[in-house]
């Protein structure tokens, strides 16, 4: 089995991005992109918010530039966890 656990320091720079976001977002949880060894800078975000009540957005995140991308806006819980499933490489 594949451990795609986030090391805390990635954690709380993904919250610190999170936070940064227009739409009052609230980090859920970070999941690493692939166990590929050129991809160990890329994360899988899900967080609860935005402009549409209980909504969830699923983003990518880049370590290397601390930056959130592609994301994917007002889900609901079920479609933003099938989101991440179908990004996990």
């Amino acid at each position: 089995m594949f451990n795609y656990s986030v090391d805390v320091n990635v954690e709380n720079n993904i919250k610190k991005a999170v936070s940064l976001v227009n739409g009052n977002y609230e980090f859920v949880l970070a999941s690493k992109f692939s166990q590929i060894e050129k991809d160990n800078y890329l994360y899988l975000v899900l967080a609860k918010g935005g402009y549409k009540e209980g909504s969830y957005v699923t983003w990518m995140y880049n370590d290397s530039y601390s930056a959130l991308s592609n994301g994917h806006y007002d889900l609901d819980l079920k479609s933003a966890l099938i989101d991440l499933s179908n990004r996990i490489s």
